[in-house]
């Protein structure tokens, strides 16, 4: 049980359980090499980019990307066809950006702490001149391993909508097991989460259900067959899984559009040419199979190599592998 003090307890009795160790830092003019014991992270300062690995098996993969969207459904493409036919500036595709142009780079190194921020510029495409996120991200490396990411990003010029806003990281395809503290097990969005309770819920990478947001996420873990992975603490977060060539796609959204239905416009859609700002933040613990921290076991089980994914077709429209 949760005491009275809530989630924000529990995640600082989880970190507090973690080892400190010295850093070693190899800072190159694109990398820097960030080495505590068995952890290595990489961060590659042209590219707004992150990179984790443990005993050099890959933990994060790829990302931060800004985001802008999210994979479509059924009911995304209804909405659009039946309202916003008039126009092919309903999505934003492709949804997760890289940075076009980095600049304002700032890099801190002490002995327990390491730091990196960038503004980085993000464009549409050539299809849409000047449209463009721009804005700040930033990184911190502390001295127990824990990755503390925040984001401030502008929207300038744009237009469409943003089915989803904020960043993305992408996952190694080994990482199939997702458990979280928060509502599910459906997705949820601000029209649709009434079949959602807030609770522990356990989802493998394949099932019918697993692509989509999820609210008021509190904690995440997300692993391999043996434990070996990543948990994300956020605060009533907004976390986004879905598949995308196999890996997994691990989100912080700021702004969701609704989900609605094939006959209704969204109640809560977000108009990109209103947008002033997508904002957010969250960390990340890198999780090795042995080492988990005690408190993180009382919450998130062991993950079972024998659960299968529910998936009783051969294929849905909705679901990308």
């Amino acid at each position: 049980m949760v005491g009275d003090q809530g989630y924000s307890a529990v995640r600082d009795k989880i970190t507090d359980e973690l080892n400190s160790s010295s850093l070693s830092v190899d800072a190159k003019r694109v990398k820097t090499r960030v080495n505590l014991g068995n952890l290595n992270y990489v961060v590659d300062k042209d590219k707004l980019s992150i990179n984790l690995s443990d005993n050099n098996e890959a933990l994060i993969s790829g990302g931060i990307y800004a985001r802008t969207g999210r994979t479509v459904n059924m009911v995304d493409i209804s909405v659009r066809d039946r309202y916003f036919a008039e126009t092919d500036d309903y999505f934003w595709v492709p949804f997760l950006l890289e940075p076009s142009v980095v600049r304002n780079k700032n890099e801190i190194i002490s002995e327990k702490n390491y730091e990196f921020s960038a503004d980085g510029v993000y464009e549409r495409g050539k299809r849409f001149p000047g449209q463009k996120l721009e804005g700040t991200v930033k990184y911190k490396i502390d001295e127990k391993g824990i990755l503390t990411l925040s984001y401030d990003i502008q929207a300038v010029n744009t237009s469409g909508i943003f089915l989803e806003a904020g960043v993305s990281l992408k996952l190694p395809e080994n990482l199939t097991d997702v458990q979280w503290v928060g509502d599910g097990p459906y997705h949820g969005y601000p029209d649709k989460y009434k079949l959602n309770n807030f609770g522990f819920h356990y989802l493998k990478k394949g099932d019918i259900n697993f692509n989509g947001n999820r609210r008021n996420v509190e904690l995440a873990v997300i692993t391999d067959s043996e434990g070996n992975g990543i948990a994300v603490l956020g605060d009533r977060s907004d976390i986004s899984f879905e598949v995308k060539d196999k890996s997994i796609i691990l989100s912080h959204n700021a702004l969701l559009t609704g989900l609605s239905n094939k006959k209704t416009i969204p109640l809560y859609l977000v108009d990109a040419k209103n947008v002033t700002e997508i904002k957010g933040g969250f960390r990340i613990i890198p999780l090795s199979k042995d080492t988990w921290p005690s408190k993180l076991r009382e919450l998130i089980s062991v993950p079972d190599p024998d659960l299968k994914p529910f998936m009783p077709y051969y294929h849905c429209y909705d679901y990308s592998r």
